[in-house]
């Protein structure tokens, strides 16, 4: 929709048509460059939380093989800041885990 191009463009600051932008995947960023795919599930809530212009959204716990359950949030657009990222990353997008306050950047992935 034109509501979803609009968006995805404040985020990633280039343009793509209708079509590509829902076909877009959510990535996280860790700090070597390696990109990591959010699950369908995971994709889903940040697309909806950025539609609904929310400041941040939950996503999927994970579970390390000790059995220690770490918790994460998407922040969005102004919103995506934590102690190691003041101001917002240029994708408007941070994965922040919500023990520590660590983070990481997110994107787009590139649309096919």
């Amino acid at each position: 929709t034109a509501g979803a191009l609009q968006r995805r463009e404040l985020l990633t600051g280039r343009e793509m048509s209708a079509a590509q932008a829902g076909a877009c995947i959510f990535v996280h960023i860790d700090p070597k460059g390696a990109r990591t795919q959010y699950g369908a599930e995971d994709n889903a809530r940040i697309d909806d939380a950025i539609a609904r212009c929310l400041r941040s959204v939950r996503v999927s716990d994970v579970t390390l093989p000790d059995g220690k359950v770490l918790g994460f949030e998407v922040r969005i657009g102004k919103h995506a800041r934590s102690k190691a990222f003041p101001r917002p990353p240029r994708t408007g997008l941070l994965q922040v885990n919500l023990a520590n306050g660590d983070a990481v950047r997110c994107n787009i992935q590139p649309c096919s």
